[in-house]
C-alpha cells in the first residue's frame, strides 16, 4: 500500500535513505520528525519498505531520495521503485505539475536506462532527468 508518511515515521525514512546512499553524516543531523506530507511510503505487512520525497512545484516538480529496503530481492525492489515513482508522478500531475525532475546517481545505470524506456530524458549534464506528465 502506498500512502503519505505519518508522524513518527521519519526515522524509518531516514534509515532507508542512508541504506540507499545518503551520507549518514548528513542525514543524521537533519530533523526527520516532520518528514510526513512530502513523502510517499510503501508499506507491506506493516513495515515501510520504500519511500520517495515529492517536492511539488508548477510547472515542474521534483522526486528525490527514492529508497527501498535493500534486504528485498531485486524484482521486488524494482517493483516498489516503479510503483512509488508512478504514484509520485500521478500525485504531481493531479496537483497541476506538467513535468517532474529527478536525479539518478551515476552508480544506478540500470535505473537510468529504465527511466529512459519509460519516457524520461536527460536534461542536464550527468543524470538530471525530466519526464513530461
Amino acid at each position: 500500500m502506498i500512502r503519505f508518511a505519518q508522524p513518527g515515521e521519519g526515522q524509518v525514512i531516514r534509515d532507508l535513505t542512508i541504506a540507499n546512499g545518503t551520507r549518514a553524516t548528513v542525514a543524521m543531523v537533519l530533523d526527520w520528525t516532520k518528514a510526513t506530507d512530502s513523502w510517499l511510503v510503501e508499506e507491506r505487512d506493516g513495515k515501510i519498505v520504500g519511500a520517495i520525497q515529492v517536492c511539488f512545484g508548477i510547472p515542474t516538480a521534483r522526486l528525490e531520495d527514492l529508497s527501498v529496503d535493500l534486504k528485498l530481492d531485486g524484482r521486488t525492489r524494482a517493483r516498489i521503485m516503479r510503483d512509488l515513482a508512478d504514484a509520485a508522478m500521478a500525485l504531481c500531475k493531479q496537483l497541476g505539475a506538467t513535468a517532474v525532475r529527478g536525479f539518478v546517481p551515476f552508480k544506478y545505470r540500470s535505473q537510468k536506462r529504465n527511466y529512459k524506456k519509460r519516457g524520461w530524458a536527460v536534461v542536464n549534464q550527468g543524470n538530471m532527468m525530466l519526464r513530461i506528465l
